[in-house]
């Protein structure tokens, strides 16, 4: 992506800087990466943000270049199945039991990889910049940003609380009232990375929930968290004596063996799953609304407690 812009009577003496940040809405962080591979030109000269602009100057920001020198995720053939793309963002249905991102401790067989090969196989010449982030276990909508200066705007956007994120879980037992909010502060729980639960002087977190169906001692539930905390709809159930069916970490004896976890029936994970996800498109501002259909495990344990997966549609 190419942004250019001439300079108005308006703006002449405007310092670059002032100018871009409110021209394009772009983040300091995303500005010092374009000012240290020096991709901003003014009349097709490379110039400092401190420079002064003039009546009829032609800005250009070449966010192509920035993808062609930023850190490559190795193409590796993970299945993807994509929701909704265009050329600026791409939304896909993450399978349970991948994780998003290469990491330090597993470099391979992510998300990102199978989307760096798909990206290969259609020639696009696009970055890999995840917005909205799922755990391991749980399946369902994900969203990308195909460039640095989309990334910027959906994750502002998403920090702002402009992003809708719904989930259906099933508990164990039925909470109540059947609807109502979660507004418990989470904190890390001692020894541990990634768990939390609910703690004096937690962070803020906030998660509405409704039941949808109940039966055979657990209840199929509709979540929106508010706010974005780490295992933020795990923490919460399990704080409230409602843990996911399956969730090794949180259910009601604490973190579990995985190898106990894998012989559980019917659902060997959280029964968790990203069903929808509703935002604003930032360059077209139209709002977008991306469903993902639960996957087979999560339809076969509604089929145990007896609901109609088509009443979902």
């Amino acid at each position: 992506m190419v942004m250019e812009r001439t300079v108005e009577a308006a703006d002449s003496g405007r310092v670059l800087r002032d100018f871009i940040k409110r021209e394009f809405d772009i983040s300091s962080r995303l500005l010092r990466k374009i000012k240290a591979r020096r991709l901003i030109t003014v009349n097709g000269e490379v110039t400092f943000t401190n420079a002064t602009l003039n009546e009829g100057d032609l800005l250009r920001i070449d966010l192509d270049s920035l993808a062609a020198t930023s850190e490559s995720i190795i193409p590796e053939d993970v299945p993807i199945d994509i929701l909704y793309e265009d050329d600026y963002l791409i939304v896909l249905n993450k399978q349970a039991g991948l994780i998003i991102h290469p990491s330090t401790v597993e470099g391979s067989g992510t998300v990102a990889n199978g989307l760096a090969r798909y990206f290969e196989r259609t020639g696009c010449r696009s970055m890999i910049h995840p917005i909205s982030r799922l755990d391991r276990g749980t399946s369902g909508v994900i969203l990308f940003a195909k460039d640095s200066y989309t990334a910027n705007c959906l994750g502002e956007a998403l920090r702002g609380g402009e992003f809708v994120k719904e989930y259906l879980g099933v508990a164990e037992g039925a909470p109540y009232p059947p609807a109502g909010a979660i507004n418990l502060p989470l904190g890390r729980v001692d020894g541990y990375i990634m768990l939390r639960a609910v703690r004096c002087g937690g962070k803020r977190a906030v998660t509405y929930y409704e039941t949808i169906y109940s039966a055979r001692g657990m209840s199929l539930l509709r979540l929106r968290p508010i706010t974005g905390r780490t295992h933020q709809l795990r923490a919460h159930l399990s704080g409230i004596g409602l843990p996911l069916v399956s969730d090794g970490l949180y259910g009601p004896f604490g973190p579990t063996d995985p190898d106990i976890i894998s012989n559980m029936p019917l659902i060997a994970r959280q029964a968790l799953h990203s069903q929808r996800l509703t935002f604003r498109h930032p360059h077209t501002s139209d709002t977008l609304v991306v469903t993902a259909p639960p996957p087979d495990d999560f339809r076969a344990l509604l089929n145990y407690i007896g609901y109609d997966i088509m009443d979902l549609c």
